[in-house]
This record gives structure tokens, sequence and C-alpha cells, in this order.
């Protein structure tokens, strides 16, 4: 017998998880919805199977191939999308029959039919929607919300989860950090490359996908984390779906979209994650002071003597809550040497860096005041990059621009944002040192 899997949806209905993926791609429980159905016909001996696929086809037939995976044959059938099963038959070039079911749905039992190119198509209209079944059609966000949960409580018990038993209650995938106390209450399941602070708490039912990060100190409550997300330090997250920067709350039907790095980010595009970049930055600091010794001692020297330092309170990378909980940025004191040097006069920002307020490469620091008076939206779009030493703007501009300016140099910065980018700038930087203009002005 040979089986027809229609995976064809266009799932409108699964926005914005849709725009990232297609629903017979959409993961659950660590796997993809297709593979669910996959893995339920070769248990069951089917070992030739056609998909009908079409939004996001190229990546339907790289993510499963040809079936060697699995020692089977796979075909695919390219279609416009939410075809009727009788139109797609009527286009197959034989009279075999076909098994033929959907996979871009989830069930304990494979919920097929027989058919071929004579089955009427009356017999086929929703053929698939068996009541007497546990199923679920993903037919909505909170539908996809649920059936996560659903999985990993064991109510699909035909169906295979990948991961092993860390502690009760608690599955992970390969290449995991996780530690047990972190899961409070409940159960819940992690996927491979995954790192869970050991601070942060899980609690009631969570699923959480490849490749996420979850930071010190935040929790998550029946909620579904999609690949490729970190979330950030104190975030709290409830009965949501987090797809990077996407926070989907299914109780109350609402979708917001957090431009805020510091809370949600995409790590497909943070080819460095914040909990890996911190400390790389602050052993690069420790390094740099080491090494500009002399220069301190220099600058000690040609300071004014009557007030050797300045300072300048300045908004940082670290965060903390404000009088009414609300997260913001920690204003820090900054020093610089009272020196007419410009590399030297800024000597003192490496400590910043020691600190963690400042990064390496980022935008310009900016005073509370200058933060506070952006009211345009454009202006606030450098607060998805770290704020840092050096940058485009502080490289390429003036320093007596107008703010306005800085603040589109930095909003380019952030949006074009890189690894790549900010090694050049790192380079470009260190150029600078030899250059008149770090040392007259």
């Amino acid at each position: 017998m040979k089986a027809l899997v229609l995976a064809d949806r266009l799932g409108k209905e699964l926005l914005p998880l849709t725009k990232k993926a297609c629903v017979a791609l959409l993961p659950v429980a660590g796997k993809p919805v297709l593979e669910y159905a996959i893995e339920s016909l070769i248990n069951s001996g089917v070992s030739d199977i056609t998909f009908v696929i079409s939004a996001d086809a190229e990546n339907v037939e790289k993510t499963f191939g040809a079936g060697a995976r699995w020692g089977v044959r796979f075909n695919y059938i390219l279609s416009r999308g939410e075809e009727h099963p009788y139109d797609i038959i009527q286009r197959i070039n034989n009279t075999e029959e076909y098994l033929i079911l959907r996979g871009d749905i989830l069930s304990n039992e494979i919920i097929s039919k027989t058919c071929n190119k004579d089955t009427p198509k009356s017999e086929l209209d929703n053929f698939c929607w068996i009541k007497e079944k546990y199923i679920n059609k993903l037919d909505s966000l909170k539908s996809f919300h649920q059936t996560n949960l659903d999985v990993i409580a064991g109510k699909f018990d035909k169906l295979i989860v990948p991961g092993r038993e860390l502690a009760l209650g608690l599955k992970i995938g390969r290449k995991s950090q996780i530690s047990p106390q972190s899961l409070k209450q409940g159960i819940a399941f992690v996927g491979s490359n995954c790192r869970v602070h050991p601070q942060a708490e899980l609690l009631d039912q969570v699923v959480i996908s490849d490749n996420v990060i979850i930071d010190r100190a935040a929790t998550i409550e029946s909620s579904v984390i999609l690949p490729n997300t970190y979330i950030g330090e104190f975030v709290e997250i409830k009965n949501a779906i987090v797809w990077s920067n996407d926070l989907i709350r299914v109780d109350i039907d609402t979708t917001l979209h957090i431009s805020d790095t510091f809370l949600l980010a995409d790590l497909d595009t943070e080819t460095i994650s914040k909990s890996i970049a911190q400390p790389v930055n602050r052993l690069l600091g420790l390094l740099l002071i080491i090494a500009s010794l002399p220069l301190w001692l220099f600058a000690l020297l040609v300071s004014n003597k009557k007030n050797l330092l300045k300072k300048k309170r300045l908004e940082g990378n670290r965060l903390q809550f404000d009088d009414f909980g609300n997260r913001k940025r920690r204003v820090f004191t900054a020093w610089t040497w009272n020196t007419r040097i410009p590399i030297l006069r800024y000597l003192p920002y490496l400590w910043s860096i020691l600190t963690g307020d400042l990064r390496l490469v980022g935008v310009v620091p900016l005073t509370p005041r200058q933060s506070e008076q952006r009211v345009e939206d454009w202006a606030k779009v450098r607060d998805e990059a770290p704020i840092g030493l050096i940058g485009p703007s502080q490289l390429n501009l003036p320093t007596n621009v107008p703010i306005e300016e800085k603040l589109m140099s930095d909003a380019f910065y952030a949006r074009q944002r890189s690894t790549t980018k900010d090694i050049s700038y790192l380079w470009q930087g260190i150029g600078a040192l030899f250059s008149r203009k770090a040392w007259v002005q």
C-alpha cells in the first residue's frame, strides 16, 4: 500500500507562525508536525509515501529528503494549496490504491482512507475528521499551543516524543543544559541544544523547542517556546507562544512584536547570544585594561591636575526594574580623564566593559535625558543593539554632530548588525588608535 500525505495547508489561521514555516514544518514537542505522520505510517508498514506540498515546499523537501533517513521512499507533488483530495488523486497517473491522510494535523492514530482514481468525490469530503479519535486540527494559535502541551502530557500516547528523562516530568534533547531544579512544578520538554539558566523557572506545562536560551530569573508558565529564541533576564512568559521576537498570548488572543532584544531575541540573527557575548566582552575588557596600563599612567601625567576625572551618567546594557515593575536600562557612572587627547580621555570606559555596562562594539551610550527625549519610533530602533565603546557612529561621526544624526546612524547599525560587521568595526577601532585623530583634537 502506498500513502498519499496531504501537507499543503496555507496556514493563514496560524499567522504569524506560518510566516516562518508552513504548517507541516511547525515544531510540536521537538519535531515538525509532518514527522509524526511519517513515523506512524512507517510503523504501520508503509514504505512508499507521496507528499502533497505547497507553501514552503523547498524546505519540506530539504527537511525530509528522499526518505533515506527512515529507509523508505518519498515523492513530492506540488499543489496550489489546500486542494481537494479528489483533484489531487485525479492528477496522479496510475490506478493504484492509496492510503490518503492529512500530515499537517496530529492524531493518536492514522486517520486515513483507502482510495484511487475511481473513488467518488463525495467520499473524500472531510475524510480526516473522525470525531471518535483524539485529534487536533491545529487550526488556530490556541489549538497549536494546546497540542504542544497535550503531547508532552501524554494525551497523544502513540506519538514518539524525542529526548531522555532527566528528572520526573522533565525530558530533554541532545546537548541541552538545564538544572532539574528549574522545573518547579508540572512537566516540561526541552529540545536539543538549549541552555536554561539554573535560576530560570518552569511552571505547569512548558515546551521548549531546539536552540533556545532562557536567561537568568526568567519564568515560563504554560507556554510554548519555539526554535532559535532568546528569553531575557527576569522576563515572565505565561499562556503564550514565543517565536524569536513575537509574543502570542493565546489566553487573550493578542500578538506582540517585541523590539527590545534584552527581552526577546531571534538567535538566527543574533550570531553570538547575550549569554555568551557578555562574558567574552568582559574578558576582552580585562585584557585591554591590562594592555593599556602604560596609557593610564600617561593619562595621569597629562590630565588636569585640579580635576583629574570627569563623570557622566549614561544608560548601559545591564537592566533593572523601576518602581512600577517595568524593566529599564540601568544608569551607570562613566568616567573620563580630563585631557584633550581623545584616546586617553575615554580609557576609563574600559572599566565599564568589565562591569558589563558597555560592550566593545555597539551604539553610542545616551544620557537618561537623551533617551527620554526620543519620541519617534525610528529613534528607538537603536535599542535592538547593545551599547558599546566603538561602532559606526563613534568611528565615523564627529563628536559634535546633532544627537538626531547619531540616532539615525545607530538605528541603521542595529538593523544591519552582524558578527562580521562587528569584527570589522573592531578592526577599524584598532586602526584608529594609530591615527592623528586619536591623539590630537
